[in-house]
Formats: C-alpha cells, structure tokens, sequence
C-alpha cells in the first residue's frame, strides 16, 4: 500500500526507484501501467488520467513485470511475435519486430525454447524483450536485471541507456542495485513504507553526505577483544562506526579524517581504506532507523 506518493516523471528521464521488499515499488509501478487502480488521487501520462485511458498506456508504454506466468506456454518467437500482434502490429511487421528485439537481445538461439525451460536470468530477458516490442515510447521495468549473470546484466544496462540517451526513451526502473543504477540514472526516487523519502539526481543525493568518506577497516585475523578495542576508539572520530562479518564500517566527516587515520596507526590497523559515498551509501542512509550517517 502507497501514502501520498507525489511523483513528476519528465520525458527523457532515466528514473529510478529504490526500496527495499515491501517499501511499495512494484505497487506504484503497477498503478502507473493501469493494473491498480488507486483509491486516491490520480496517475496522468501526458496529461492523461491512466485508468480512463488505459489504451492510450498500453499503446506507448512497454511493461515489465516482477513475473510474467502468462508466457510460460509459449516459446521466445512465440512470446515476442503474439505481443507484437497484441500492439496492433500486422503480421509481417511482427515477425520482422520479432527478429529485431532478438537480435537485440541475443535470443536468437532461444527463440525454439519455452518460457518455463529457460533460466531465471534468460526470463528475465525475455521480459525485457517482450516490454521493447513495438517500440514504446516509455518503458516501464521491475527489476529487469534480477537473476541475470553479469554479463547479461551489463548488456541490459548498456541497452537501455542508449535507448534513453540516443533514441530519447523515458525509462522508470525499479532496482536493487543503486551501484549500477548511479551510473545511468538521470533521477532517482528512494520509498520506505509506501511514501517517496528522497527524490533527486544521484549527484544531488550523493552531496547531501557533505563530503563524508566511507571507512572500512578490515578485520581479518583479528580476534573479538581487538575488534571491540578498535571498534571503540574508531567511535570517538566516527561515531557510525558498526562491526559488519569481516569489517568495521562508517562514514568519516572530512574533518575528522586526518583523525580517524592516526588513531588507526597508533592501533597499528594498516589494512583500511577511504573512498567518496556512492548512491548505495545515501539509499541505505535513508532507510536506517535514525537517517544518521
């Protein structure tokens, strides 16, 4: 369930939306495509009420959802050719849009298989291919890069920002994986609880630290005592100092950096590091109980 979700999505924007399990994504992408109906307020694509004008949505709009159990009969060409007639395409321009997103896509050597024979990443493709058929205008994906192997993953990722950079396709995505995300994402929506916490370009979001470092310090080989020793000392410079498995983490002001530094050295603690926050480090902030960095 979503409260009071406000969102302006621009034509051109590569728009993301992160959030953990439950936080409301997959719902609020489905209202966007006319599959919820929202029982206040409303959704408009161009200026359109989207549950008044669901034709006009699944005309222009490419879906891709978490699952897709409807495709599980039918083989890849299947599954690609019937949503090209389902887009209103005759038939010889969908056989020839079929070709094209398989080759797009590598699923040429797919095309004989049915959905339920493939693997969870080469479903996943296949959903990315049948949500570019036609050639809508905005796409609309659910974590369309889950369970692929990296290679696919990159593949994807390299795909849909050409069609956002080059061929000026609106792309909303909801990801789990803000590493990658940062560095295609033209906007960014962050949703905790089914309410929007954060929205803002990465570079934005990512200033917000004021310049903090992430720290981490390695543990390995370290007994309990030590480990508590350091975590203790490394609290009075950085006070978001945590013990993860194998390391001590958090985030330095720049003042404090020479600081933490020398108070590592006379612990005699060589193995750490200092690095800029990314996005993951202001998505996991914004989710944390206390929004401390």
């Amino acid at each position: 369930m979503n409260d009071c979700v406000d969102l302006d999505v621009r034509p051109g924007d590569f728009f993301g939306i992160l959030g953990h399990n439950g936080a409301g994504k997959t719902t609020l992408v489905k209202q966007m495509v006319g599959l919820l109906r929202p029982t206040e307020g409303v959704l408009q694509y161009c200026g359109i009420n989207v549950t008044k004008a669901g034709h006009i949505v699944c005309r222009d709009v490419g879906y891709m959802p978490q699952s897709a159990h409807a495709l599980n009969a039918l083989n890849v060409a299947e599954s690609l050719l019937f949503t090209a007639r389902l887009k209103g395409l005759r038939r010889n321009l969908a056989a020839r849009e079929r070709d094209r997103v398989a080759d797009l896509l590598g699923l040429a050597s797919l095309m004989d298989r049915t959905a339920r024979t493939l693997s969870g990443g080469e479903r996943r493709l296949l959903q990315v291919g049948v949500a570019l058929v036609a050639d809508p205008l905005v796409l609309v994906l659910d974590e369309p890069t889950n369970e692929m192997d990296p290679v696919r993953r990159r593949q994807v990722w390299e795909l849909l920002w050409r069609l956002n950079r080059h061929e000026g396709k609106t792309v909303v995505m909801v990801t789990h994986s803000p590493r990658e995300a940062e560095q295609v994402l033209s906007r960014v929506a962050m949703m905790d609880a089914g309410r929007v916490v954060r929205t803002g370009t990465p570079a934005d979001l990512v200033a917000s630290a004021d310049g903090r470092l992430r720290l981490r310090v390695s543990m390995d080989g370290c007994d309990s005592r030590r480990r508590a020793m350091i975590l203790k000392r490394l609290r009075t410079v950085c006070p978001t100092a945590q013990e993860t498995f194998d390391a001590i983490v958090g985030m330095v002001p720049r003042g404090a950096i020479e600081q933490a530094v020398h108070t590592l050295e006379r612990l005699s603690v060589h193995d750490f590091s200092l690095a800029p926050l990314g996005l993951e480090d202001v998505y996991v902030r914004e989710l944390t109980t206390d929004g401390r960095l």
